[in-house]
């Protein structure tokens, strides 16, 4: 369906967590009340922003899923010291790409607003490559890309 939201597909949910640790944030996708989404452990609800063509949610693996053109929508969590990640961590989150080629922004948090950008974390898809990325305090990056690519 063109114009239809289906660069991902995410899952079940999206889960952040210090290690040895209860969830920070969870989110489930099972219900969109007035654009948005109840974090299911904490208080950082998500908003759903911009517009799609076509359904939002999917039957997922568990629960229900939510579709996203990545050029188009996005759920935004408002900044929170609670979701800060330190010492040990675990981001957890199921996504079933339309398209691996390019990037894609599967998590990230940070201020672009600001001058310099204020960038803690990303996990992406680089061509097919599982990418995650964390800026130092000096302004550098610290990269983990896995070995093999996902192709389709």
């Amino acid at each position: 369906m063109k114009g239809a939201c289906s660069k991902f597909i995410f899952a079940v949910a999206i889960a952040l967590s210090l290690a040895e640790a209860q969830p920070l944030a969870s989110w489930t996708f099972d219900e969109l009340s007035k654009r948005v989404f109840k974090d299911q452990v904490g208080k950082s609800h998500g908003e759903l922003r911009g517009e799609c063509e076509g359904e939002l949610l999917a039957p997922g693996i568990l629960g229900r899923a939510l579709r996203l053109d990545s050029d188009l929508l996005s759920v935004v969590v408002p900044h929170s010291p609670a979701l800060d990640l330190v010492n040990d961590f675990t981001i957890e989150c199921l996504i079933r790409p339309a398209e691996v080629r390019g990037y894609r922004t599967i998590i990230w948090k940070g201020d672009r607003s600001q001058t310099p950008e204020r960038v803690q974390y990303y996990l992406n898809l680089r061509d097919g490559k599982l990418e995650f990325k964390v800026k130092k305090s000096d302004g550098s990056w610290v990269s983990w890309v896995t070995r093999d690519a996902c192709t389709r």
